[in-house]
């Protein structure tokens, strides 16, 4: 009897103690059911750099005003921002003055080749007359020397009188000679000198011409328009030029960017100027193209820092050239661009999120061991996670919120996320930033 008595307060125990136990587990559970996990991973990890860029074109072209004395007023503009095949007329400005100015010059063309005209039809007769002058002289000359071949039977004064005439029928002659030849070389002077100004008439009419074409603005090559910018009075300042505007010539009134060929300029930090260089990967997500992620390269950085007095700090100039181009890119679009500096296989990493400080050490709370936390040591980290040196093993679960900041609430035993307790803080809001040394 007094055996079966003690069996059954054995059998007591045994059951109070699965209770609890029960209980317990139960309370486990409950307590952490709300916690979320993540498992330590093995394998590539990237370290990057995160910046901001904005696209630019790698080669543009400015439609510039002609070169025209005094101002000179646009009277039409085509929209700004929209796209253009080459040849397309983009801009006219106010023709009226050169008008004016290829009238006067046809003008004078024409009065220049009518004075050519003119001369090559009085040409001939003044060539005629010198000739007939010199036809007379030479008849002249002829009939002397017959006068002075007869003159043997004549007095010697007489003889002599005859041959005062005959050398003054060779002055004649000679004379007459001279004139034709010195006529001849003079209208051929004057016919050259004609014909240059009528060159230099159309020459003038030309350039008239080919500066009335200047005020039709034709588009360069292909592309987005973009206008360029005028001083608009105390009131507007520096503003867009808009139709209505007086330029002057050499003024930029369009640019056409090519879009053939995009580049993004970013700004480099100090700390991360020696981790990347040029030919670096880069991963570029435009803001107004989300979805589609580009690819690129680092083509240039400055060897010299800037200072940015408004940040207080300095940093490195540097430009993506962009592997490929979509339809939509416009010059000024912003975007976020991901530089790889450096890939390592088998890497062991966790989130930054599940990384926290308790009592100035970096722990993380592994599931099998919580509540407790467990020291680790750390590597470098990029944007979202971070390589584990020591103190975890691949496949383990460690926690994402610190498990101490949980309680069970007396009415209905959930658990409900509290403040982060003394000493303790979570690193990974927002993560540190990542170690500076030497790149790779």
């Amino acid at each position: 009897m007094k055996l079966l008595t003690n069996n059954r307060i054995v059998l007591a125990w045994v059951l109070l103690a699965v209770l609890v136990v029960t209980v317990a587990s139960g309370v486990f559970r409950d307590r952490y059911r709300d916690l979320r996990f993540t498992e330590v991973t093995v394998g590539e990890f990237i370290l990057d750099v995160i910046v901001r860029g904005e696209l630019l074109s790698e080669r543009s072209r400015s439609i510039v005003a002609p070169t025209s004395r005094g101002m000179l007023q646009l009277v039409w503009l085509v929209d700004e921002g929209v796209y253009v095949e080459e040849g397309d007329v983009v801009a006219r400005i106010d023709e009226s003055s050169m008008l004016n100015q290829r009238e006067q010059r046809e003008l004078q063309l024409e009065t220049q080749q009518g004075n050519l005209d003119n001369f090559l039809a009085n040409k001939p007769n003044q060539i005629r007359s010198a000739e007939s002058s010199l036809q007379t002289t030479q008849y002249d000359l002829e009939l002397a020397e017959i006068r002075l071949g007869l003159a043997e039977f004549e007095s010697e004064q007489q003889r002599a009188q005859r041959q005062l005439s005959y050398e003054n029928a060779l002055l004649n002659v000679d004379e007459a000679e001279r004139s034709l030849s010195s006529l001849s070389s003079k209208l051929e002077v004057d016919e050259m000198r004609q014909r240059t100004r009528i060159r230099q008439a159309q020459q003038r009419l030309d350039d008239v011409i080919e500066q009335l074409s200047a005020f039709t603005l034709l588009a360069p090559i292909s592309g987005i328009v973009v206008f360029g910018e005028t001083y608009g009075g105390a009131t507007e300042g520096m503003r867009k030029i808009r139709a209505g505007d007086n330029i002057h010539r050499g003024m930029s009134i369009i640019t056409i960017p090519d879009l053939s060929e995009m580049l993004s300029k970013i700004n480099i930090i100090e700390g991360d100027y020696r981790k990347v260089e040029v030919g670096d990967p880069v991963e570029i997500r435009l803001d107004a193209i989300p979805g589609p992620v580009f690819t690129g390269r680092i083509d240039e950085i400055a060897a010299l820092a800037s200072y940015d007095e408004m940040a207080n700090r300095s940093y490195f100039n540097a430009v993506v050239r962009l592997d490929s181009v979509d339809a939509g890119m416009r010059p000024g679009m912003t975007a976020s661009l991901r530089i790889t500096y450096e890939e390592r296989e088998n890497a062991l990493y966790i989130p930054n999120e599940a990384v926290f400080e308790v009592d100035g050490r970096t722990v993380v709370f592994p599931r099998r061991n919580l509540p407790e936390p467990r020291e680790i040591r750390l590597g470098d980290r990029n944007m979202m996670s971070v390589v584990v040196l020591e103190g975890l093993e691949p496949g383990e679960e460690i926690a994402l919120t610190d498990p101490r900041t949980l309680h069970v609430t007396a009415e209905t035993g959930s658990s409900v996320t509290g403040g982060a307790s003394s000493g303790q803080k979570n690193r990974s809001q927002p993560p540190p930033p990542p170690p500076t040394g030497s790149k790779r």
